[in-house]
């Protein structure tokens, strides 16, 4: 029998988040509602049409903005409402140390369009 994850072991909660640029008439609705559960030790991926929302979305999973509204708790920590220092803060954290941890780098050698030498 599969074992449910407790509570504990819940990793991403969304529930109801809505981002919405502008004001008035001139108002985008990037996010209509969007809610999610993500455990500890799934793979989810996020898809969908152009335009949908989906980048907009990896960035408040990101904590590079802020909803306009819903909820969004990594690891049981409401981050929705944080302060935009208080988000670089949960972005050092949990981010930065996984791209680490899975082996990534910021050495420019290393990125996809570098150049190893040769002529131009």
């Amino acid at each position: 029998m599969t074992k449910l994850p407790s509570k504990a072991e819940v990793l991403i909660e969304v529930h109801d988040m809505k981002k919405v640029y502008g004001e008035g008439e001139s108002a985008v609705e990037a996010l209509k509602g969007v809610s999610l559960t993500v455990h500890r030790g799934e793979f989810v991926s996020i898809m969908g049409a152009s335009g949908s929302g989906k980048s907009t979305f990896m960035h408040l999973l990101g904590c590079l903005d802020h909803p306009t509204s819903g909820s969004y708790k990594l690891e049981g920590l409401e981050v929705s409402g944080l302060t935009s220092d208080l988000l670089a803060r949960v972005r050092g954290r949990y981010w930065k140390s996984w791209a680490w941890a899975s082996g990534w780098t910021t050495s420019p050698t290393s990125s996809p369009g570098a150049s190893s030498g040769g002529s131009r």
